[in-house]
């Protein structure tokens, strides 16, 4: 070999060493700061047992149940997670509207929309007084305000959940209120720098009312925790007053009469609109009888009473839901009731007689008791217990007389008068003897027992 040609030679050696030298540093550069393969083989890469990392599902190092971290290079620790939805209504100056694609983690815009909304987090917290404790979130899904309240019409829901370092936050309500003041009072409604925008109305998700079933134009009052009641707005009534604020309908520029359900006129009756509320009046043919205090023409019944001869002298007609009734004129006193009309000779067909003309006592047509005397006056009548009879309500005279010797019946029999002297008992069931003295026996039923005792005792032998 010539020097020239082993000059050559050693001279690509050096070379070639140079690179692999080269190649070598830089190698270690690059993995310099790459984490030390210090926990078990996960998906063809080895977690970081130093930062807390373990396998999860055999694919994937992440941190245990129960703890998170802000980035890849940060370690795992003990996280606190707090819910809450947050109403977004525009992307930059576009307004939101929803759609299915928003609801399919599957789909690039639901990805870039929570990669924004977790970024835009990301960058709130550390401006509040919270920035200490804030570790990271995730969205749990977007879904469509209407799902909450039928008049949310624009724009998605965040249903996110928030991670603090535990015993950082004094309750969920300080989480999510921390993070709204900030960003509708010091970001101008903007979720850091994502380009969401929250709606200027926010609801709180921690009142009663947030989910509620009031109607669209009602107001919700929160009575407190998970307790609220409705009531219908300025300028509606309540249709519905039974379950308030759930129907509410407009007192002005809306018709009750184009649908039955917003009025309650009678099938027989004619809705008349009004500027203010309705008005029912009922068919030719038929008659109103509306309960005292309802809506006239609410009931409307057949006009039975259109019949001049339907209702004998000294009545009037009135019509019932269903029927007619003769109701007896002022001063009149209703006889049908008497079994005496024929006796005295009084018409059968009349009802009723005028006041001065009628004897009630002769009528029977009194609540005297049948062992007190009826006295007939001009105008009514007056009753009064018999000689010898005690009164058992002076009150009303009259009413309820008893004879002393009726106490002989012992309080279990029914005392059948014949005369002041003379009387017999009728005892209840049970009870014997003239005065009804003697109780019920109990030998009859020792003896069923017995029997019953016998009976057994052959069925065991």
């Amino acid at each position: 070999m010539t020097k020239r040609t082993r000059f050559r030679a050693e001279l690509l050696g050096f070379c070639f060493l140079f690179l692999l030298v080269r190649e070598t540093i830089a190698a270690g550069e690059a993995n310099k700061d790459k984490p030390v393969s210090t926990g078990e083989l996960c998906g063809g890469q080895f977690c970081n047992a130093d930062l807390g990392e373990v396998c999860i599902a055999g694919t994937v190092c992440g941190c245990v149940n129960g703890e998170k971290r802000a980035s890849l290079k940060d370690h795992c620790q003990p996280v606190e997670p707090v819910n809450f939805p947050l109403w977004v209504i525009r992307k930059n100056h576009n307004q939101l509207i929803y759609n299915d694609t928003f609801a399919n983690p599957q789909d690039t815009i639901n990805k870039q929309y929570v990669d924004d909304f977790n970024n835009g987090i990301a960058d709130c917290y550390p401006h509040t007084s919270l920035k200490n404790g804030f570790v990271t979130s995730d969205v749990i899904d977007i879904t469509n305000p209407m799902l909450v309240n039928s008049t949310w019409d624009k724009g998605v829901i965040f249903n996110a959940t928030m991670y603090f370092r535990n015993d950082t936050i004094r309750s969920p309500q300080e989480a999510y209120q921390v993070l709204v003041d900030y960003i509708m009072h010091r970001n101008n409604y903007e979720i850091g720098h994502s380009g969401l925008f929250l709606n200027p109305y926010q609801p709180d998700p921690f009142s009663s009312c947030y989910e509620n079933t009031c109607h669209p134009a009602g107001r919700c009052i929160e009575m407190g925790p998970n307790t609220y009641r409705c009531e219908c707005g300025a300028g509606y009534r309540d249709k519905n007053p039974t379950d308030p604020g759930r129907t509410c309908i407009r007192l002005f520029g809306y018709n009750e009469c184009e649908r039955d359900e917003d009025n309650i006129c009678s099938k027989n009756a004619q809705c008349i609109d009004l500027p203010l509320l309705y008005r029912c009046k009922c068919n030719n043919g038929y008659k109103d009888a509306s309960p005292k205090y309802e809506l006239p023409g609410s009931v409307c019944v057949l006009d039975y009473c259109s019949d001049l001869n339907f209702c004998p002298a000294n009545t009037t007609c009135v019509n019932g839901e269903f029927q007619a009734e003769c109701v007896c004129l002022p001063g009149m006193v209703d006889i049908r009731k008497s079994n005496m009309k024929a006796y005295l000779g009084i018409d059968q067909s009349a009802l009723c007689l005028s006041v001065i003309d009628v004897n009630e006592c002769v009528l029977g047509l009194t609540n005297c008791s049948s062992a007190a005397i009826c006295e007939e006056f001009k105008i009514g009548y007056r009753c009064s217990c018999a000689e010898g009879w005690i009164d058992g309500n002076p009150a009303e005279p009259g009413r309820i007389c008893a004879l002393p010797i009726c106490m002989e019946c012992n309080q279990h029999g029914q005392c059948i008068y014949k005369s002041q002297s003379n009387m017999t008992c009728v005892c209840e069931e049970g009870y014997a003897g003239e005065h009804c003295e003697i109780a019920p026996s109990n030998v009859p039923l020792i003896l069923m027992l017995l029997l019953a005792l016998l009976f057994l005792l052959l069925m065991l032998w």
